[in-house]
């Protein structure tokens, strides 16, 4: 993490596409989408980086930002966040409470 910068690694699709931008736009916090094939060591390391990130990140912020951001990301109208074509593959994806850091299968109908 350089000093002052806030990233967050995701890999897979992020839970709803209104997350990350809520994350720049309130707080300067960057999600790099690092694409959808994980390996042990990538994850490890997302999770790490994640980690120290995110405690940085609620140090400053405050320590419910990212439930609170993640919330009001999904209050927002569906229109808003991708629509879900029904015959989409089950793909693998990361996220927890706040969209990040539990590998979980989903379909995207």
């Amino acid at each position: 993490m350089v000093y002052g910068q806030y990233k967050i690694l995701i890999y897979g699709l992020p839970v709803s596409m209104e997350y990350p931008r809520l994350l720049r736009q309130r707080y300067g916090i960057d999600m790099q989408l690092r694409g959808c094939v994980v390996t042990d060591l990538e994850l490890a390391y997302a999770h790490g980086y994640n980690g120290v990130s995110k405690e940085a990140a609620k140090r400053k912020f405050g320590q419910d930002i990212f439930e609170k951001t993640f919330a009001d990301a999904m209050k927002l109208k569906p229109s808003t966040r991708p629509r879900r074509d029904k015959h989409a593959p089950i793909i693998l994806h990361i996220e927890d409470i706040s969209g990040l850091s539990l590998v979980t299968r989903d379909s995207l109908s």
